[in-house]
C-alpha cells in the first residue's frame, strides 16, 4: 500500500497492531492528525458508519471534525449514500448538552461545509438508521459496537406499534394457546395428529366419547381459576373445517 501497490487489506491479526503499522508504514492522509476505527453498523434502513469505534478514547474537537469529514467520504463514495447525514454521539438531542469535548465540537461540524451535519444522535436513534455518519472518541464508540456485538444484528430495536385492539387480541390469544397447550396435555393419551389455533385434530376409534374428550377440553387450568371454558366437537372420516 505504501508503494501504491495496493488499495487495501485485510488482516485477522491485532486491531493495535494493525493500526500502529498502518500509521507508521503507511503514514497519514494529509489533514488527518490521528488515524480512527470504523465500523458499519445495522439499522433498519441498512447501515451506519461509526467513527472512533476504538482507536482514540482521548480526542480533541479537531479530530472529531476531521473523524466526520472521513466518515462522510467513506459512505459517499464506497456505500453510495448520497450526502451522508452526520451526528455526534451525545445524551441528548440539544446543542447545548453534552460534555466539554461535544459541546466544542459541535460548532466545528455545524459550520463544516464539507460534511451533510444533522446535530447530536443519541444511541437509541442509532439504529433507526437516522444519522449515517455517527461521530465519537473511542471510549463512547466501542461501547456502541460492543452493545451491538452482544445484542446481535438479526434482534430488533425497534418499538412495537400498535393500537389497543390489537393489544386485546394478542393477549387472547396467547391465554388461548396456553390453554390448549393445558387441554394437549391432559389428552396425552390420545393420537393427536394437528392443531389449528382453538383446534384439535384426533384419530381414534368410533368407541371414543366426544363428549368425554369435549369435557376434558373445557376443564379450566389451575393457573387461570374462575375462566369459564366449554369445548365443543364433531365426527367425521376425515379431517374438514366445519
Amino acid at each position: 500500500m505504501k508503494k501504491g501497490e495496493a488499495d487495501a487489506f485485510v488482516s485477522a491479526g491485532s486491531t493495535g497492531a494493525i493500526l500502529t503499522g498502518g500509521l507508521f508504514i503507511v503514514g497519514r492522509l494529509e489533514g488527518v492528525e490521528r488515524p480512527a476505527l470504523g465500523t458499519c453498523l445495522p439499522n433498519k434502513k441498512g447501515f451506519s458508519f461509526l467513527i472512533d469505534s476504538g482507536a482514540n478514547v482521548d480526542c480533541k474537537p479537531q479530530y472529531l471534525e476531521q473523524f466526520a469529514k472521513m466518515g462522510s467520504v467513506y459512505m459517499e463514495h464506497i456505500m453510495g449514500v448520497k450526502n451522508p447525514k452526520v451526528g455526534i454521539v451525545n445524551i441528548g438531542a440539544e446543542e447545548e448538552k453534552g460534555n466539554a469535548l461535544v459541546k466544542e465540537t459541535f460548532p466545528l461540524l455545524k459550520n463544516c461545509p464539507e460534511i451533510n451535519f444533522i446535530g447530536s444522535i443519541e444511541a437509541r436513534d442509532i439504529p433507526t438508521g437516522y444519522a449515517d455518519v455517527i461521530v465519537c472518541e473511542a471510549f463512547a464508540g466501542n461501547i456502541i459496537l460492543k452493545l451491538y456485538e452482544g445484542v446481535g444484528a438479526t434482534k430488533k430495536w425497534e418499538r412495537l406499534e400498535s393500537y389497543g385492539p390489537k393489544f386485546v387480541e394478542n393477549i387472547v390469544q396467547a391465554i388461548s394457546r396456553d390453554i390448549l397447550c393445558y387441554a394437549m396435555q391432559r389428552l396425552s393419551y390420545c393420537f393427536i395428529v394437528g392443531h389449528i389455533h382453538d383446534e384439535i385434530i384426533i384419530e381414534c376409534s368410533k368407541e371414543m366419547s366426544l363428549e368425554k374428550v369435549c369435557e376434558q377440553m373445557g376443564e379450566t387450568p389451575p393457573w387461570i381459576k374462575g375462566l369459564l371454558l366449554r369445548a365443543d366437537g364433531y365426527e367425521c372420516e376425515f379431517y374438514k373445517k366445519d
